[in-house]
């Protein structure tokens, strides 16, 4: 198969951590071309690559694949147009702001015969692929309580105005809920009901930083939590069980690794063994859990045997509009506009 031109829409954290290392590093891709339209980072980065200042000058370039990876109030505007010029489009989560947009897209994409999916990279990170390991051994008894949690220690306001500012698309759960939930309805589906808190808790904030979703299944719930002004650690995970408990503490490492210069390919992904997990049983006894190692890079990988004709879309975007259809519910029953 010939290498898959590709074109990287920002050069931002996103662009410099999750998305170009991964499409240079992977032999199937080519990184042609990268938009930066202020700065000059990527041409020391990737020499290789073409870099072009202006959203018109890029959709003009000769690509196979475009990620749009700008600020999430762009991204249906960028995907609507990368779709006009492109075969094969990737969109950052979150998809978009509003159902209505990603309808568009979704239908856009159909008419043109294009490839559309969405980066929801966190289904390929350890924790997540960890537990979905554990959920499919029936030795540790049926599900009660899974708490998914992104907690921090972060008071200040950020610097990126598109996070900060009450824009289409901003705003915590938007940022970090769309991961959450799009991991319980990956792994779970649907729930039958919901509950939840959303709070601006930082001072100064215009947009909301906390929430607490509980999605309420059969048998058992699903609690997500995320917030930045957590001082002490709580376990990322908590599965509780009939027959005991799991709980592990710490996130993904790719993201720290990634800002490696050299990148350590061959341990990128690989948790240190203090940061496994631990299964306590109901009459005490722990047992060490070895968490699975992430791996980002498959996104790309299942994508090109996609755009090869093979296997399945890494991330549809219809599961992708499902999140944005439950972050509407979410505001709507929180009463957040």
């Amino acid at each position: 198969m010939d290498r898959i031109r590709t074109g990287l829409m920002s050069f931002g954290m996103s662009g410099q951590i999750f998305h170009a290392p991964f499409i240079d590093h992977n032999r199937r891709f080519e990184l042609a071309v990268i938009l930066e339209r202020s700065k000059t980072r990527s041409r020391a980065a990737y020499p290789g690559a073409k870099i072009v200042t202006s959203v018109p000058e890029f959709l003009k370039q000769d690509l196979d694949l475009i990620i749009v990876n700008g600020p999430s109030g762009l991204h249906y505007e960028w995907t609507k147009a990368a779709l006009q010029v492109c075969r094969a489009v990737v969109v950052e989560k979150p998809f978009v702001a509003s159902e209505e947009e990603g309808e568009d897209l979704i239908r856009l994409a159909k008419e043109k015969g294009s490839i559309l999916s969405v980066y929801h990279n966190k289904r390929y990170e350890g924790n997540i692929k960890t537990l979905a390991e554990l959920l499919g051994r029936n030795s540790l008894g049926s599900i009660q309580k899974l708490v998914i949690r992104a907690m921090r220690y972060r008071p200040t306001l950020g610097s990126k105005q598109w996070k900060e500012d009450p824009l289409p698309g901003a705003g915590l759960l938007y940022d970090i809920g769309s991961h959450l939930i799009d991991q319980s309805l990956w792994l779970f589906g649907d729930p039958q009901d919901f509950s939840v808190q959303i709070e601006k808790q930082r001072e100064g904030t215009k947009v909301d930083d906390y929430f607490k979703i509980v999605f309420k299944y059969v048998g058992f719930e699903v609690v997500m939590e995320a917030g930045f002004l957590q001082k002490e650690e709580l376990p990322a995970l908590e599965m509780h069980t009939t027959l005991g408990v799991y709980r592990k503490f710490g996130a993904d490492p790719q993201e720290q690794q990634l800002k490696e210069d050299p990148i350590d390919w061959e341990n990128l992904g690989k948790s240190a063994s203090s940061q496994d997990g631990y299964w306590k049983s109901a009459e005490g006894r722990e047992i060490k859990i070895q968490t699975a190692r992430g791996t980002y890079g498959e996104f790309y990988e299942d994508l090109s045997q996609y755009i090869a004709g093979k296997g399945k879309n890494p991330v549809s975007p219809e599961e992708a509009l499902k999140v944005i259809t439950w972050i509407v519910k979410i505001k709507q029953k929180a009463g957040v506009v």
